[in-house]
């Protein structure tokens, strides 16, 4: 229920004005002295004041005051009421009091006064409510933005934390990728003169002169692909006065390769007895080379020449075939003996391909490997060499 407060000393003035307000259903608080509409005023919070101009006390605008400054919470609308004529412009002129009216006013002016009264306190609230909505929206507004900025500035603080990891991690990475470059480059070095040294030795396995005799010239060249690799030849001396050539390669590349060439020239050292015969010789080859070089094999040619006469045997385990040329028909013959390749299959047979001729040959093995066979003057290297070429 709404509340009214008086404050005024007249008895019959306060009688008058609750015979005209209680109809209106509001409760009534009445005040006689100055003090006392004040300390009424603080304590029971009264929506209306009704002061007279000149309470016992002090003048009714200083009540006015007073009330206003101590009630700040809410809207006090304060009516003041006065029988002096032309108090009027003084009394619109005050900031602590919201309406005036005279003592001897009709009952309708006073009612209209106090339902004015209340619809200043109704708008009051209710634009103080649209204000209260409006600052409350606009500190969700403010408090959700500030709440945006300090996550952005969270997220910020956290990105550039991942930034500074991931480049020092970065940094760490590259200098350990720089690290291991730097020795791989300095192991690759050393295994590059591993290599070189390899390959010279593998270079000091073969042949370092070529056999002359007044019927035979051998010519040959050996330019490796790699550092080191499966190719090999050699010449095989016997006491029967016959010379065999021996022309080969292993599959692949690499130390492995290499590693093989080197047993082959130890089984072929160990097995002298022989040497005279290319079916007999590529059989015991085979035999010790298989399971023992296990994803690799071994193609070769094999001839065996009398150095008494102008004759050879030939065979052939995989190799790519080997060619006759002879001068004096000017034709090329293919030596083709049939043989499997070397290191695969155990038990294995080799075709013999035998020649004797008179006349000046030309053998060309396969692998820039040349033998003038009864030539009539000594041929150079880079003659037979020049010869393979053409």
């Amino acid at each position: 229920m709404n509340k009214i407060l008086i404050v005024d000393h007249e008895p019959t003035t306060v009688a008058i004005y609750t015979k005209i307000i209680s109809p209106l259903g509001y409760e009534l608080k009445v005040a006689q002295t100055a003090e006392q509409g004040i300390e009424i005023a603080i304590q029971e919070k009264p929506d209306l004041i009704i002061i007279d101009w000149k309470p016992p006390g002090m003048d009714g605008i200083r009540v006015a005051k007073i009330i206003k400054e101590q009630i700040k919470d809410r809207f006090v609308y304060i009516l003041m009421s006065t029988d002096q004529e032309g108090k009027e412009a003084t009394i619109d002129s005050i900031d602590y009091v919201d309406d005036y009216m005279k003592k001897t006013a009709i009952p309708q002016v006073l009612q209209a006064k106090i339902k004015k009264g209340f619809r200043a306190i109704q708008a009051y609230e209710n634009q103080n409510s649209l204000y209260q909505e409006a600052y409350n929206e606009l500190k969700r507004v403010c408090d959700k933005r500030y709440q945006l900025l300090l996550e952005k500035e969270f997220l910020i603080d956290q990105l550039n934390k991942e930034r500074e990891n991931l480049e020092t991690k970065i940094h760490e990475r590259v200098d350990e990728i720089s690290e291991k470059n730097k020795l791989l480059s300095e192991k690759n070095h050393e295994f590059l003169k591993e290599l070189e040294i390899a390959a010279r030795l593998q270079h000091n396995l073969l042949p370092q002169n070529s056999p002359i005799t007044d019927r035979y010239h051998v010519s040959s060249r050996y330019i490796p692909t790699a550092y080191i690799g499966g190719d090999f030849y050699d010449f095989l001396h016997m006491r029967e006065n016959k010379l065999g050539v021996l022309l080969g390669d292993v599959s692949g590349h690499g130390i492995s390769a290499a590693f093989i060439t080197s047993m082959i020239k130890t089984i072929v050292t160990n097995s002298r007895k022989h040497l005279a015969y290319p079916q007999s010789f590529f059989t015991n080859l085979n035999h010790n080379l298989f399971g023992r070089i296990y994803y690799h094999f071994v193609t070769a040619s094999y001839a065996v020449f009398d150095l008494e006469n102008p004759s050879f045997v030939f065979s052939s385990a995989g190799h790519p075939p080997s060619f006759l040329y002879s001068k004096g028909k000017n034709e090329i013959i293919d030596l083709s003996a049939k043989g499997t390749i070397l290191g695969a299959i155990d038990d294995i047979t080799f075709e013999i391909v035998k020649v004797a001729e008179p006349e000046t040959l030309y053998l060309f093995f396969v692998g820039m490997l040349i033998i003038a066979i009864n030539c009539p003057t000594r041929p150079s290297n880079r003659s037979l060499l020049s010869l393979g070429r053409a």
